[in-house]
């Protein structure tokens, strides 16, 4: 799996960008001991995102990905909040 992040500094607290994943699976899965062919699992994941950091300690983190050419696996999309605010 690689993952991916192209980022623009708006200003000195604010980064807006897109990012994501792909993935490729190299090996046939197996189940019960028998090799299940022609079953890899594939997936390219992308989508937008900003950061806000304050100058300090406090930073948050949006970003939405929309998974496409997904072959053998669940199709979806994932949204995150990451939020780092010491105390």
């Amino acid at each position: 799996m690689a993952h991916y992040a192209l980022g623009y500094s708006l200003s000195p607290n604010w980064i807006a960008g897109i990012g994501g994943y792909g993935y490729k699976q190299l090996t046939d899965d197996e189940s019960s001991g028998i090799t299940v062919v022609n079953n890899r699992g594939q997936a390219f994941a992308m989508g937008p995102s900003v950061k806000y950091n304050s100058g300090k300690v406090v930073s948050v983190n949006l970003k939405y990905q929309h998974e496409l050419a997904v072959e053998n696996s669940p199709e979806g999309s994932a949204f995150w909040v990451k939020a780092v605010i010491p105390f």
